[in-house]
């Protein structure tokens, strides 16, 4: 209830009054979800997805930063020179995405890592592109089935990497962590693709 009594305290933002101001007006840039309603210059748009794989790098404390950040970096140089993200696109940054994360990991699928999650899910979607009638949200819902059916392999699988090979015998019938975290991340952008 405190919290609830201190956000009721709370003025708006310059920006929330601009934005309440422009309702109704005629040709206002909108800046309120997601890309305005002008073209963002493509270097732009491949510096702000590389730059949040290094971002990702340098703030999260483990190997799992470093892998999801390698993963994004390798994907989004898939989607160089491209002005949106469709279906094959998708696809693409996710094959990179499998592929930053085996280079930076140099590891391969069975190690029981987050590559036994977003391989499988690389793999479904670039399959999924060949079906009559494939779109961006099938090819997202066939990755998230492929990575929810890696990380329950999971459980059957001897750790080679990290604490869970330290401890083999805890791990056995438990999930990886790392491929979790993988199904998570598509989880998320299905969400987004699903709006």
């Amino acid at each position: 209830m405190a919290k609830m009594s201190k956000i009721s305290e709370m003025r708006p933002s310059p920006i929330r009054k601009m934005f309440e101001m422009s309702i109704g007006m005629n040709n206002v840039v909108n800046f309120s979800l997601g890309e305005p309603n002008f073209v963002t210059p493509e270097n732009i748009r491949e510096a702000a997805v590389m730059k949040s794989g290094m971002k990702m790098s340098s703030i999260v404390p483990s190997t799992m930063g470093t892998l999801m950040s390698s993963g994004i970096i390798e994907g989004a140089k898939k989607l160089k020179g491209k002005n949106e993200i469709g279906k094959e696109e998708f696809a693409d940054f996710l094959v990179g995405f499998a592929d930053g994360i085996q280079k930076r990991g140099k590891c391969k699928l069975g190690d029981r890592t987050i590559l036994d999650s977003v391989y499988p899910a690389a793999v479904a979607s670039v399959a999924e592109l060949s079906r009559d009638g494939a779109s961006l949200v099938s090819v997202i819902r066939v990755a998230v089935t492929e990575a929810g059916k890696g990380v329950e392999n999971t459980k059957n699988m001897t750790p080679v990497f990290g604490k869970a090979a330290v401890f083999t015998a805890k791990a056995s019938g438990v999930a990886d962590q790392g491929a979790i975290a993988g199904l998570y991340l598509l989880e998320g952008f299905q969400d987004f693709i699903d709006q």
